[in-house]
């Protein structure tokens, strides 16, 4: 039998709980529990889940789980922050809102083309690890951009005086013309 006197918040930096005992320990098997049961804490979080575990953690490390959790749900509820380089690894589903910041970019490079209608290749050396790009339409003419065999009918419409920013990477070929005449574009190409 194990008695608490006293129950106070562990600090994940000093305190440790283990038990020991040397053999194979039967517990057996629990139907139902009939007495009182008070729990007090200061975060709590009970839910009626089917076939499920809840896993809660509140800046701490999940090491070792001493097996797989299954069932059909799992819920992982992250209070404050993971830390650093920790990853989710698996199927997470995520209800409600999630705050992201944008890694930055470390590397860019700019190009000017004159499009006419002839199709032409924008960037057509791309700057190694492209993760995104922005072609910006200078000119007085609508452009078409899209894949190698566009025609203004296929393409995409990028109009006269402005621009679109898409996620394209480096081995992405990238092609535009104009309808007639000719039109100034500027591409920026961002990387890691």
């Amino acid at each position: 039998m194990i008695t608490i006197d006293e129950l106070r918040d562990l600090d994940s930096a000093t305190d440790s709980v283990s038990a020991v005992q040397s053999g194979t320990w039967n517990i057996g098997t629990v139907a139902s529990i009939t007495a009182d049961v008070n729990v007090t804490a200061t975060d709590l979080d009970i839910r009626a889940l089917t076939n499920a575990d809840v896993v809660t953690v509140e800046n701490a490390h999940l090491t070792a789980l001493g097996g797989a959790i299954s069932g059909t749900e799992l819920q992982v509820d992250i209070v404050g922050s993971l830390p650093a380089g920790a990853n989710l690894i698996g199927n997470v589903g995520i209800t409600g809102s999630v705050a992201t910041t944008p890694a930055a970019y470390d590397s860019f490079k700019t190009t000017a083309q004159s499009i006419t209608t002839t199709e032409s290749q924008l960037a057509a050396t791309p700057l190694g690890s492209r993760l995104s790009m922005l072609i910006q339409n200078l000119g007085t003419n609508d452009i078409y951009v899209g894949l190698t065999g566009l025609s203004a009918a296929t393409g995409i419409k990028i109009p006269k005086k402005s621009s679109m920013k898409e996620n394209f990477g480096a081995s992405a070929a990238i092609y535009a013309l104009t309808s007639s005449g000719t039109a100034d574009v500027r591409i920026l190409e961002l990387a890691d």
